[in-house]
């Protein structure tokens, strides 16, 4: 998991704005912050990986035919369409949403990790992608469900996918004890925050 920083502040603003404030001229913003992130994971990946592996992809994970009909734009493609990608590496639309009949996936807001995982089970599809390295890239990171269902459906498809890449991670809260024990920035579930 690699995030660029903490969802808050400035990056929640530019995020926000561009997403739901029609704040497009962002995108340029929002890419130049992803294109570090994206370097050190190619790097970290391919280290991992044997010698001589297949090209790495990029993957984004999509937006619902909702949000794009009401954005005008889908938000992850469109900042990863404008980072400057790593050697060697490039981007692929591999990962779709299927219809799953009465049962629509709606707004995640609101919603708890295990209530957005039922709603994200199975309801995304990959294709040509096998025998491929792929890194799904997501814009914020809160319960990890949309993440983890893309990874899914890529390994499902044939696809090795090692990682996942975001903008933006929501800090899991701690409670007021916990945060009175301690002073320390505990991100461990960002290993490889940049901002």
């Amino acid at each position: 998991m690699w995030t660029a920083g903490e969802y808050e502040h400035e990056l929640a603003s530019c995020l926000l704005a561009f997403k739901n404030g029609g704040r497009t001229d962002l995108a340029p913003v929002l890419s130049a912050v992803l294109a570090p992130v994206l370097a050190a994971a190619a790097r970290d990946v391919r280290e991992a990986a044997a010698p001589g592996t297949v090209p790495l992809y990029w993957v984004p994970v999509p937006t619902s035919a909702r949000a794009r009909r009401r954005r005008w734009l889908d938000p992850v493609a469109s900042i990863l369409g404008g980072a400057p990608l790593p050697r060697s590496t490039c981007v692929t639309a591999a990962v779709s949403h299927r219809r799953v009949r009465g049962r629509g996936t709606g707004s995640q807001k609101g919603r708890g990790g295990a209530q957005r995982e039922r709603a994200l089970r199975a309801t995304m599809y990959a294709s040509g992608v096998r025998g491929a390295v792929c890194v799904v890239v997501d814009d914020v990171l809160t319960t990890g469900a949309t993440a983890a269902e893309a990874v899914r459906a890529l390994r499902a498809a044939g696809a090795c996918a090692p990682a996942v890449v975001t903008l933006a991670g929501v800090r899991v809260p701690r409670s007021p004890q916990e945060n009175a024990w301690t002073s320390e920035v505990a991100v461990s579930e960002f290993p490889h925050g940049f901002i």
